[in-house]
Parts: structure tokens; C-alpha cells; sequence
């Protein structure tokens, strides 16, 4: 990801096309943040206002996370435990 802006503004460069998506924007979007980029392109694209910088600012105040509620070895130790129930 080191050469990430890089892509980005070369990406900019190119008329109608809109990078979108987890895939299109290569970071980690969850389903509504993808969709939404999807929408803003959309928007873009018909004239109704905004540029492409505009999706690739679609969740880029916020990083990846999820609320860990178990240590990997806490998995692995409830796995071993029901595997040996079994």
C-alpha cells in the first residue's frame, strides 16, 4: 500500500472510470461503504454533482475494524474442547 496514492491519482486521470467497491478502491470497505461508492459513481457519472476524488473519501476516516471478543488462543482452546467431547 505504499504506492497507494500513487494509483489513486493516476486512477483519477482516466475519464469514466470510477473505481468502486473493495476491489475498484483496493481497501477494505464493508457491504454499505462499497455500495455507496457504487451509488456516488453513479451520481458522478449522470452530472449530479461530485468528482472521483469524492468516492475514494467514502470511509476514509475510518480503519478496517471489527470488536474482538476472543484471543485466537481462545478459539483454538474452545475447538480443542469440543473436540474432545466429541
Amino acid at each position: 500500500y505504499s504506492n497507494i496514492d500513487t494509483l489513486q491519482s493516476r486512477l483519477c486521470e482516466i475519464v469514466n472510470l470510477y473505481p468502486m467497491g473493495r476491489n475498484g478502491l483496493h481497501k477494505y470497505n464493508n457491504q454499505d461503504h462499497s455500495m455507496l461508492t457504487a451509488f456516488k459513481a453513479v451520481e458522478i457519472h449522470e452530472g449530479n454533482g461530485g468528482t472521483i476524488e469524492d468516492i475514494w473519501n467514502i470511509n476514509s476516516d475510518q480503519e478496517y475494524h471489527e470488536e474482538i471478543t476472543e484471543t485466537k488462543d481462545q478459539k483454538l482452546s474452545k475447538l480443542k474442547t469440543h473436540f474432545e467431547k466429541s
